[in-house]
């Protein structure tokens, strides 16, 4: 489970890379304003900041330290 946690905080991580260049060269074109994909952006941040929580806390071996 943590294998794929991870796997999917890397590849949100990616995504916000690429958004966030992708919109740095329109905004060097001068084709757009700065941050055209806002929305997606904060959306892709909040779902990857929620995944720092999920598997939190969770460990099993806790039975053999009493």
């Amino acid at each position: 489970m943590m294998d794929k946690l991870d796997l999917l905080r890397t590849l949100i991580v990616a995504l916000m890379i690429v958004l966030l260049v992708w919109d740095g060269l329109l905004w060097l074109m001068r084709q757009a304003p700065l941050l055209v994909h806002r929305e997606l952006l904060m959306t892709v941040f909040l779902v990857w900041f929620i995944t720092l929580f999920v598997n939190q806390n969770r460990d099993d071996d806790w039975a053999g330290q009493f």
